[in-house]
């Protein structure tokens, strides 16, 4: 299961519930589409992990909207991960 928590300029922020164990973070993908090379964002401090298929352009606007809405993000990851 990946829940999405945010969806924004056309890219899709959802968790892989494997992963939380983790530090908090952020799989980004295109729409719904849910790849193996979509984005991974650090979410505290906002930074890439993996840049996946986005050019800097694109980055830079995933950065932008992760760096908006992190607390937000950051207050669910705690819900999913307990």
């Amino acid at each position: 299961m990946s829940p999405v928590i945010h969806r924004e300029r056309g890219y899709t922020f959802y968790f892989v519930m494997a992963d939380l164990t983790e530090p908090p973070h952020v799989h980004v993908g295109k729409g719904s589409s849910r790849r193996k090379d979509d984005a991974k964002i650090w979410l505290s401090p906002v930074m890439v992990s993996r840049m996946g298929r986005y050019s800097q352009s694109e980055l830079a606007r995933i950065l932008q909207i992760a760096n908006e809405s992190s607390s937000a993000m950051i207050k669910e990851w705690k819900s999913y991960a307990g």
